[in-house]
């Protein structure tokens, strides 16, 4: 019976917060000559969007791999871009996974040299909700920098020595 209650209350805080937040990182690997970019959303927030994106049916969580796949990759280089010393990027998508919670969405570009600047255009979910929150992490040499966006602000450049 204890296991039951703990069961149905994860489930309710999963399924329903009170706030609005989606959170990107994005950070250059010297070692790798690499971007790597990685973005956290609550499940039902982004299954929200994609269902309003497609106008079909979506179970992000235990639906179809592949047809999530194309989904979320559409949806985010829809509303993410990232320029390094002002020339624009093609993010490739590697993968996602919902874990504890969150669902993680990967891509990256190689061979990239160490920025000076990093510009990222982000209106996650904004056509969802008008009180969302985007936080974006950039990461240089460990030097972390972290904005706050929200509507109707999308854009932040980062600056690096």
């Amino acid at each position: 019976m204890i296991l039951l209650i703990r069961t149905i209350l994860l489930a309710s805080l999963t399924t329903f917060h009170p706030y609005y937040v989606s959170v990107t990182e994005v950070e250059y690997s010297a070692k790798d000559h690499e971007l790597g970019m990685s973005m956290k959303f609550f499940p039902d927030d982004i299954e929200a969007a994609l269902k309003q994106m497609s106008g079909g049916k979506v179970d992000i969580t235990r639906g179809d791999k592949t047809a999530n796949e194309k989904l979320l990759t559409a949806y985010v280089l829809r509303h993410f871009s990232v320029k390094l010393d002002g020339k624009a990027l093609t993010p490739l998508f590697l993968g996602y996974e919902n874990d504890q919670g969150a669902t993680w969405c990967y891509f990256s570009v190689k061979n990239v040299a160490s920025p000076h600047t990093i510009q990222v255009f982000n209106n996650f979910l904004y056509e969802y909700r008008k009180d969302q929150l985007n936080f974006v992490h950039a990461i240089v040499d460990g030097d972390r920098k972290t904005v706050q966006l929200a509507m109707p602000e999308n854009s932040v450049t980062f600056t690096f020595p």
